[in-house]
């Protein structure tokens, strides 16, 4: 398990509601990059590696637009226990079903701040399969911390400033997104308990 997470001060009002329709342009975008960058090495994926639950959206839809077959989702998750929040492994076992010792994969998030749960797969990845050609491609990503150890690859959607570690001024010259990013699929309640690191109950 990781070291308790520290955040920034978030507000609720913070939290803007992204649209299918703009969610969609943002993924197709890093999805036509990640296809050019395969087309120029004349190279395919052997796995698609979606973060779940938050990159089951993204991996879904990179497994079609790559015709790929094999998506072995790995699951992550920051949970309260013992009194604090922490990062869990809750599931990789998909990963035992890659053969080829030096596997070309990408390791889908959606979105990015900190990394940290990102980080932790494509370390799990890159002790399992030290030869492997990791790609990574996030839909959304913070711009601060968008540097990725073990992956050989990184390919982002849009740009933002999430974890606030940059200045408003900054944020504008380089027209990054500010705000907490709420996708049409997830639940306020829960995204609100998670920036304040509080419990929240699932079912």
């Amino acid at each position: 398990m990781a070291k308790p997470l520290k955040l920034p001060v978030y507000k609720r009002s913070e939290f803007r509601r992204v649209s299918w329709g703009e969610y969609g342009k943002v993924l197709e975008s890093v999805v036509k990059d990640v296809k050019a960058f395969l087309k120029k090495k004349r190279t395919h994926v052997d796995g698609i590696i979606p973060i779940y639950r938050a990159g089951g959206v993204a991996g879904q839809f990179f497994a079609y637009r790559l015709r790929s077959l094999s998506i072995l989702p790995v699951q992550y998750k920051y949970l309260y226990q013992r009194g604090e929040v922490r990062l869990v492994k809750l599931d990789d076992s998909a990963l035992a079903r890659i053969k080829n010792r030096a596997p070309t994969v990408l390791v889908i998030e959606n979105n990015h701040c900190f990394g940290t749960t990102s980080q932790a797969v494509l370390k799990s990845i890159r002790k399992k399969f030290p030869k492997a050609v990791i790609l990574y491609a996030a839909v959304y990503a913070d711009y601060s911390h968008r540097t990725m150890l073990d992956a050989d690859y990184t390919f982002y959607g849009r740009l933002t400033n999430e974890t606030k570690m940059l200045l408003p001024q900054e944020t504008r010259k380089l027209k990054l997104q500010t705000g907490l990013s709420l996708f049409p699929w997830e639940n306020v309640e829960e995204e609100w308990a998670a920036v304040r690191l509080k419990k929240f109950d699932y079912a």
